[in-house]
């Protein structure tokens, strides 16, 4: 796993089963890993690695509920989808520098590389009966040809029947009752793999960010997330008016910068009643690992929805583990000029909330413009609404506040 640690969560969530004469290894819709002890036996360490992220890889797409979803019946149908799963994946291994023994790849069929599971699926579909036959005929004598190593990736069928995949979630019809009923004696509740699904996403996202994780993975989470998703400005528009109405609904005030219309009648200047206002502090997170195009969006996009409400002035603090410079009173419109960066060490959020919650005349909101990368203690006094950038971990910074993420757009 020293090429892909990031694959570790998913392996470790796999329950092992010993099947002996299934002559390979699959995993089960309920992530019950099942295995041959001979097949174990005849294949090398690095091998059996790239079999296991073949499976992960597998229950990442998945596959089965895909497959469940575009109504896959006939045995063929299985057939063909499996061997479709299996040609998106070790495609994208190949692009990881994995390369799989005795797979299958797009090319042996003259399809093109990096396709979706479905993609493949229809290609294949395009075919003729006859020349669908022969494909899956082909995959199953490679599946069978010994390699160098004695390995294969894409395991051969079951039972000696090759189809040019491995059992388990991609469907393969020939293990259907075994599987069932190892899922039935061992497998996971799927509130479970809800979790473990989420542990595997957090993972591999935050290994993209880091640039440990080839950038084609990242399929693996956007079909993983198939879920509508609201723009991000739009929650945080509608999160601010929420709060402006909140803070506006405590009551008005009297200023002598308004004085009362009657004051004119008598002569006498009095103080007039004003609409309480939001007054906020933006914090600007500016340790190393901050971007700069999520940070000019989020600047430019919070600014704009707080000076829509009436907003007109604010409190600027920049932060890194200590607060970088003197918080300044600046103008809404100055704010989106430019920015002159003062700290790029790690990430501490407390010395800012502190300095923050004691500023005079006390901000009604901050907004927090972070990576969420850093940690957290002190509670401030002053509601925070936390504007996370560049990060592909979905997990709030503290258990306190409201929490914003910042989508890059996609062209």
């Amino acid at each position: 796993m020293y090429k892909a640690p990031y694959f570790s969560v998913g392996i470790h969530a796999l329950i092992p089963e010993a099947v002996p004469g299934v002559k390979t290894l699959g995993v089960t819709k309920d992530l019950v890993l099942y295995y041959d002890p001979a097949y174990l036996e005849s294949i090398d360490e690095e091998d059996l690695a790239h079999d296991l992220i073949h499976e992960v890889l597998h229950v990442l797409h998945r596959h089965k509920d895909r497959e469940e979803q575009m109504g896959v019946g006939a045995t063929n149908g299985h057939k063909l989808f499996n061997l479709a799963a299996d040609l998106a994946i070790n495609s994208l291994m190949e692009t990881m520098g994995i390369r799989v023994s005795k797979g299958v790849y797009p090319r042996d069929y003259g399809f093109p590389q990096h396709k979706t599971t479905e993609e493949y699926w229809e290609l294949l579909k395009s075919q003729s009966e006859q020349q669908q036959q022969k494909m899956l005929d082909d995959a199953a004598a490679k599946s069978e040809k010994p390699s160098s190593k004695g390995a294969e990736e894409d395991c051969p069928g079951k039972d000696g029947i090759g189809n040019g995949g491995c059992g388990g979630v991609a469907g393969n019809p020939q293990d259907k009752e075994l599987e069932d009923r190892l899922d039935a004696e061992l497998g996971r509740h799927q509130s479970e793999q809800n979790i473990i699904q989420d542990q595997m996403q957090q993972e591999l996202q935050a290994a993209i960010g880091r640039g440990t994780a080839p950038s084609q993975l990242q399929q693996c989470v956007r079909l993983s997330n198939r879920t509508a998703k609201i723009p991000w400005q739009q929650v945080l528009r509608q999160l601010v008016r929420k709060l402006m109405g909140q803070i506006e609904g405590g009551g008005d005030d009297f200023s002598i910068a308004f004085p009362s219309k009657r004051s004119y009648v008598r002569g006498i200047i009095r103080p007039g009643m004003i609409e309480q206002k939001m007054f906020p502090a933006f914090i600007l997170d500016t340790s190393g690992s901050m971007g700069t195009e999520e940070i000019e969006s989020a600047i430019t996009e919070t600014i704009d929805i707080v000076r829509n409400v009436g907003c007109s002035d604010a409190w600027f603090v920049q932060a890194d583990t200590k607060v970088a410079c003197a918080p300044r009173r600046v103008s809404l419109r100055d704010l989106k000029g430019e920015i002159n960066i003062h700290g790029r060490g790690g990430t501490n959020f407390d010395a800012a909330l502190k300095a923050t919650d004691s500023l005079k005349p006390k901000p009604d909101i901050i907004f927090y413009l972070t990576d969420g990368d850093g940690g957290v203690s002190y509670v401030p006094k002053t509601p925070v609404v936390w504007v996370i950038v560049n990060n592909y971990v979905k997990t709030p910074p503290a258990p306190w506040g409201k929490t914003v993420f910042v989508e890059r757009e996609r062209q």
